[in-house]
């Protein structure tokens, strides 16, 4: 398994957050990403499961730490992609746009994700798999965008990615698409 590092960007890092990895793969329509947060993990806000309630589909997950994966079929002139949300507490959701930030809609997928996460005293891991079965074929080539939102005490907000094209963060931002499978 070989993992990559995802970027900060400039002027909008949680102090706390010394560098986040990520490894994604895929298998037919299946995609797995892991994403793992290194650094003082009791200055970041975290959500946590909640007992007695099974995760569900959520909006405005980003506004707490949440792992983001983008994913479009390969292609310059194919402007629509998904964006799929995973929250530590296990909630998810995954929306579908027709071009850059443009006629956003829920996707209806045939199973929920899977979310499992991990905890030491300072590595903070999430491991997310989505079947995309209907939405994207197994079959075609696929960039993707892999990104997180992460939480400080205080409300500071740390925003990562494979890579900022621009100067304020923009995961939407296709530019920033560079892993193909």
């Amino acid at each position: 398994m070989i993992k990559r590092t995802l970027r900060p960007c400039t002027g909008n890092e949680a102090d706390a957050v010394e560098g986040i990895e990520y490894g994604v793969w895929r298998e037919g329509a299946k995609i797995r990403v892991e994403y793992d947060i290194y650094g003082l993990l009791s200055h970041l806000v975290i959500p946590s499961p909640v007992t007695g309630r099974e995760p569900e589909r959520c909006d405005e997950l980003w506004r707490h730490t949440c792992f983001e994966l983008f994913v479009k079929e390969a292609g310059e002139t194919v402007n629509s992609y998904l964006e799929c949300n995973f929250s530590p507490a296990g909630d998810w959701n995954v929306y579908s746009f027709a071009a850059y930030r443009d006629e956003m809609a829920t996707t209806k997928l045939s199973s929920e994700p899977s979310i499992v996460i991990g905890k030491t005293k300072k590595i903070f891991s999430l491991c997310a798999e989505v079947d995309l079965g209907g939405v994207i074929p197994g079959s075609v080539s696929i960039d993707v965008g892999v990104c997180c939102v992460v939480e400080g005490l205080g409300g500071t907000f740390g925003y990562w990615a494979l890579s900022h094209p621009g100067e304020k963060p923009d995961f939407h931002d296709q530019r920033s698409f560079l892993k193909s499978l």
